[in-house]
């Protein structure tokens, strides 16, 4: 163990420059070693990673940049006085350098990427493993000083999507100038000025001008044993202000692209003029037969997946940069098989049983998103922005199951054989417009938006399914084709005014309009015998048309206070919705209204640049869905069958959340804590009743008393140069009320899960992190007092990797989850699963990479989730990717300018 020491002094004055900034860089290639800052009597001590030569570099705002040579030979190295010289005494030929590795610009931390060395090929998400209080797990999720980063741009804009896995995995490190982290203020803040207390953790990338110019990408080709294949293609091209970039994959492992978010990641309706805040939650949710299949572009685990994704991007801007465009196309098909055996427990008031499923299905998707974004900057005042965006999925899915359910000593209840074929054609357009407007006046503005979608459902298949119930001696068969499909149109039309009271005040005004028609029709059509034909005849029974429109003013008001270190607001917006309901089969209409206020309360105080405190208040509702209004019966399971409730209220939920957030960037040191909590108003709950056969019928309801509280706080800091450790704990706690059999059931659930981490990262020589996560749960249910469901599961994640000489890569991941068994028929609860991979680059700039990968070495991996609340617990066993041995080449490809300057010390700048 090595360190440094010294005094600093100021030359003229005599005094001491206390908490100056003292670096420390590794002469033979200007890398930064390590970092601190002297006491307020100019006192430092600094540890030096080895013995060897240095730069000492020392900065102070009121001083002169010094940088010293020392050579460290012994454990303890003193420096003595070190004298600076105040900038009013700067003498001309005084050279001062300007080189920085990190800056903190107000709210902003800024790094420079060169001076964070990563391998020449790396993308940028290795870089920012580099970045002191920036975290990267191996899913790609990134946190900047404690916070999930929820945005990442380029250049200030979008590429691709402002989805950070998305990004942070495209782009190429060396391109990357500065890291910007910041929080983003919502768009309508910034164009304003005036602070909404929205906040979102965002991290910009400022890509190098030299990069700028010229193309990179890579391309890889792999196959395994046995029969896995694993490809990828990717390039970016960069012209001055001119992106295109483009990406295709094709896998049956489980990398199989980088993401597939909702619409409102890629655009469509994700101008952040329009939030849900506005309205409470004026949303409509179509139901029919169809699959409502959530694929997101990564494998998740669950069957045996063959993916083909891609996509395209453009942007550029002219004329000044007042005008410019941003679009993207993104495609993807999945085919997922899939083999499931479930069984689960139901706890009634006075009996159990036991249901087991076992099931197949064949999955097939297809989805295609395409985004625009024109912005015109009318004058140094006014602008004009239009997002365009489309969406079109088509989907094929055949589920086979076998299920039967058992009295807890054995006795047979019922057996069900159940087959679906689907197939299904979803369609959506998007459209926003949004004006703004400055005046003369500082802080008085316009904006004006207008925003609508369209969508049109199909979805055509058929359901057999023959079942028995054994303890009433009775059969039933059913055999239909369904036909469903809906459409729905949504408009929202919107207008904001700024108004400044004073210095620190400003006032805000709104209208919105916005109207949501829904055409659902699900119809069921039993297909029966005719002599030697088959018919189909129409069944109302299982079918419903249902016209759900609903239209809505609102108007709202908030004041905000802008004191520094203290901002402050609230106000609240007053709506009216009515809604209409048309049964178009039984000729029947419900018509009810709503008049809400939804109230909001937010402050901050910053009490530093570093450490900050917030508050939030909300007051929200939920509409019922369709599926909860509409009273028909929906047959698809015919063991569990929905009945709807025409007279289910709205739900509202106050909201309250804390937020704390503390860093120090010097020592590598942050807090994070905070906690949410959540009573909610006629809660939409549920009423089920369980025959004799074990047949479910479950129906919405509204219920008072539900709340739920989470609670979380975590402590991280680096106790050596490379190695940083955090530990922290978090909990909740949910109370929910429903009805099991005619007798209300109150649902206690508690979670505590402690957490302990550390990440060494040693240049790019060595890379090491360690994860524990140990969880208690604890449910319990007023109608079975008798029954507490509550168990231990401990998760563990090791990764690593070495880089060694002849330009060889050795790493390496484990994945250990151990679960406590609540039931004794439990099984495959524990799960082993370790991979690791040999590489070796090839070619003097090592843009060629040969790499042998084995996944699952010791055959460990099995696919297992738990499900429980108060009454049932549920185990799920499927199928999943087992061990297998991969063998890639990949080659980067680069054309660009000459590298940039390296960085070699830190400012921080006010």
């Amino acid at each position: 163990m090595f360190n440094i020491s010294g005094s600093l002094v100021d030359t003229v004055n005599l005094t001491n420059p206390g908490y100056a900034s003292v670096s420390l860089i590794r002469a033979s290639d200007s890398i930064l070693q390590g970092f601190t800052r002297a006491n307020e009597e100019g006192k430092f001590e600094l540890a030096v990673p080895a013995s060897g030569r240095y730069l000492l570099l020392t900065s102070h705002p009121s001083f002169a940049t010094l940088i010293d040579v020392v050579d460290v030979v012994d454990s303890h190295t003193n420096m003595g006085i070190i004298s600076l010289m105040s900038r009013k005494q700067l003498l001309a030929e005084v050279v001062i350098t300007d080189s920085r590795a990190i800056i903190m610009k107000g709210d902003t931390v800024e790094y420079n990427a060169d001076s964070f060395q990563t391998r020449a090929f790396d993308n940028v998400d290795e870089l920012l493993k580099k970045l002191p209080g920036i975290e990267v797990d191996r899913n790609g999720k990134i946190k900047a000083y404690g916070k999930e980063v929820k945005k990442m741009l380029v250049d200030g804009e979008e590429f691709f999507s402002d989805d950070p896995a998305v990004v942070s995995q495209t782009l190429r490190a060396a391109s990357v100038e500065k890291v910007q982290v910041f929080d983003k203020k919502s768009d309508q803040a910034a164009f304003t000025g005036v602070d909404d207390g929205e906040l979102m953790k965002t991290i910009n990338l400022q890509l190098k001008d030299n990069a700028k110019k010229g193309y990179f990408g890579k391309v890889t080709a792999g196959g395994g044993l046995p029969n896995y294949w694993e490809n990828q293609a990717m390039m970016n091209s960069f012209k001055k202000k001119r992106k295109i970039s483009a990406f295709g994959i094709m896998s049956n492992t489980s990398t199989n692209g980088l993401g597939w978010s909702d619409r409102n990641k890629y655009g469509g309706s994700n101008s952040s003029f329009f939030n849900d805040e506005d309205g409470g939650g004026m949303i409509i949710v179509q139901s029919d037969d169809s699959d409502e299949d959530s694929w997101n572009g990564q494998y998740n685990g669950q069957g045996l997946p063959k993916t083909w994704t891609g996509g395209a991007h453009y942007s550029n801007k002219w004329k000044g940069d007042s005008l410019g465009f941003n679009g993207s196309y993104r495609f993807a098909k999945a085919v997922v098989e899939g083999v499931n055996n479930s069984r689960t427990r139901y706890i009634l008031p006075d009996t159990q049983y036991v249901n087991t499923d076992k099931s197949s299905s064949t999955k097939v998707n297809n989805k295609q998103s395409i985004t625009t974004i024109s912005d015109y900057q009318i004058d140094t005042t006014s602008s004009l922005k239009i997002t365009l965006g489309g969406n079109y999925n088509t989907g094929k899915r055949n589920d086979n199951s076998v299920s039967e359910t058992v009295t807890m000593i054995g006795g047979l209840l019922n057996r069900n054989n159940n087959n679906q074929e689907f197939e299904s054609e979803d369609k959506t357009v998007n459209i926003d417009l949004l004006y703004r407007k400055r005046f003369k006046k500082k802080g008085r503005s316009i904006s004006a938006g207008l925003g609508g979608s369209w969508r049109d459902k199909a979805n055509n298949g058929s359901l057999y399914s023959d079942f028995n119930l054994y303890a009433i001696d009775s059969a039933y068969t059913i055999n239909q084709r369904k036909d469903n499909s809906s459409n729905a149109l949504i408009g929202k039309a919107k207008v904001s005014y700024t108004e400044p009271l004073s210095k620190v005040a400003n006032l805000e005004l709104n209208y919105t309009f916005a109207l949501n028609n829904n055409d659902a029709k699900n119809n069921s059509f039993d297909r029966i015998k005719s002599g030697a034909e088959d018919v189909e005849v129409f069944n109302p029974l299982f079918s419903s048309h249902y016209v759900f429109n609903a239209v809505q003013n609102q108007a709202g008001a908030n004041m905000r206070f802008d004191l520094k270190k203290f901002k402050f607001g609230f106000g609240g917006n007053i709506a009216n919705t009515d809604f209409k309901q048309e049964d178009k089969l039984l000729d029947t209409t419900y018509k009810y209204s709503y008049l809400n206020f939804f109230p909001k309360v937010n402050f901050r105080f910053n009490k530093s640049q570093s450490t900050s405190f917030s508050f939030w208040y909300n007051g929200q509702t939920r509409q019922p869905s369709i599926a909860e209004l509409q009273p028909f019966r929906n047959n698809t399971d015919p063991m569990n069958v929905a009945i709807g409730n025409p007279n289910l209220k709205q739900q509202f939920s106050h909201d309250f959340r804390l937020d704390y957030n503390s860093y120090k960037m010097l020592v590598g040191r942050n807090i994070y804590g905070g906690a949410t909590f959540s009573v909610i108003q006629d809660a939409i709950s549920q009423v089920q009743n369980v025959d004799e056969s074990g047949r479910r019928t479950f129906q919405a309801v509204n219920v008072d008393g539900n709340f739920n509280g989470f609670l979380y706080v975590d402590y991280g800091r680096k106790i050596y140069k490379d190695l940083t450790a955090s530990a922290g704990v978090n909990g909740g706690f949910t109370r929910a009320k429903n009805f099991t059999n005619g007798q209300l059931n109150i649902n206690n659930n508690l979670s505590i899960a402690p957490n302990l981490s550390i990440y060494y990262y040693k240049d790019t020589t060595f890379n090491f992190s360690y994860r524990f996560n140990p969880r208690f749960t604890s449910n319990t249910a007023s109608i079975r007092k008798d029954i507490r469901t509550q168990y231990w599961s401990y998760f563990q994640e090791l990764d690593g990797s070495v880089n060694l000489p002849l330009k060889i890569t050795v790493g390496t991941t484990i994945d250990w989850n151990i679960r406590q068994r609540v039931d004794p028929n439990d099984r495959n609860n524990n799960v082993f699963r370790w991979n690791a991979y040999v590489s070796k680059a090839f070619l003097k700039d090592r843009s060629l990479v040969a790499k042998v990968f084995a996944y699952d070495i010791l055959n460990q991996n099995v696919g297992y989730t738990r499900h429980e609340s108060a009454d049932y617990i549920s185990e799920n066993s499927y199928n999943t990717i087992t061990r297998y041995l991969m063998f890639s080449l990949t080659w980067n490809f680069t054309k660009t300018g000459g590298d940039a300057p390296q960085g070699d010390g830190i400012i921080i700048a006010e």
